[in-house]
């Protein structure tokens, strides 16, 4: 049975980073992805506190200029790639919580 290990929170996905807690996050997925276990890390790309379009288009440059990201896609309002072993998905905030089934 492969082990599966999912973060999910309201924060930039690897390897969008803000602070602290998103590299110690990082660290350990990065770590468990690399024993074999399955990493999930569901998150978002906007930020309530300063809602901009400049924002959101810097994280997607970031994202397409990393050589550590591959199979960048864009569906609807979901943003998904590989970071690392990482599978990565961005969605809206307001759809964390009543949209748990996108995985």
């Amino acid at each position: 049975m492969e082990k599966t290990i999912i973060f999910y929170w309201r924060r930039p996905t690897p390897p969008l980073f803000i602070g602290g807690a998103e590299k110690c996050h990082n660290i350990l997925a990065e770590e468990l992805a690399k024993n074999g276990i399955r990493v999930i890390y569901v998150g978002s790309l906007e930020d309530p506190n300063f809602p901009t379009d400049a924002l959101y288009n810097r994280y997607i440059n970031d994202l397409k200029d990393n050589k550590n990201v591959s199979n960048l896609r864009f569906e609807d309002k979901k943003v998904s790639y590989l970071y690392k072993g990482i599978e990565c998905i961005a969605i809206p905030q307001d759809y964390l919580l009543s949209n748990f089934k996108i995985l």
